[in-house]
This record gives structure tokens, C-alpha cells and sequence, in this order.
């Protein structure tokens, strides 16, 4: 279960519901909260604006839990 359905499911939301708080069409929301289709971005920040939602939770697939390793340096021997 996603973020979106998980959100709709505690809220005790039908699609058509979640739709006319968010903006988002029905049938949309109805997609997005299945995983037939991801969000595009206008959707995803009506998700966040008018439901209280982050771009993480949405798209876990664009924005990572966890920030990728940071790179080291390679070591320079000084030349005197």
C-alpha cells in the first residue's frame, strides 16, 4: 500500500473524496493510490498543498530516505 492509499484508507476517504480535497481528478487519484500510475508533478503538489503530504512519502522514487553516500577525496601528496 502506498502513501496516498495509506493516507485515503486512515482518513476513511473515498476516491471521489480524496479527489475534491486535493484537486486531483478521481480517476487520477483513483490510479494513484492503486500504483497504476505515479503522479506527475502538478499532482504531486496538489497532494502536498491541499493534503498536508511530503514529496518523499508521494515519491519515494524521486526522493530517497536516505541521502547517497558523499563522495571522498581523493588524497593529494604536496609537492615542495
Amino acid at each position: 500500500m502506498n502513501a496516498l492509499e495509506k493516507f485515503r484508507v486512515e482518513k476513511g476517504l473515498t476516491y471521489e473524496q480524496m479527489a475534491n480535497l486535493s484537486g486531483v481528478t478521481k480517476a487520477s487519484v483513483w490510479k494513484h493510490c492503486r500504483g497504476v500510475a505515479e503522479p506527475d508533478v502538478e499532482s504531486v503538489a496538489r497532494y502536498m498543498q491541499r493534503l498536508g503530504l511530503t514529496f518523499p512519502l508521494i515519491r519515494p522514487d524521486l526522493w530517497p530516505q536516505s541521502p547517497p553516500a558523499s563522495p571522498t577525496m581523493p588524497s593529494v601528496a604536496r609537492v615542495e
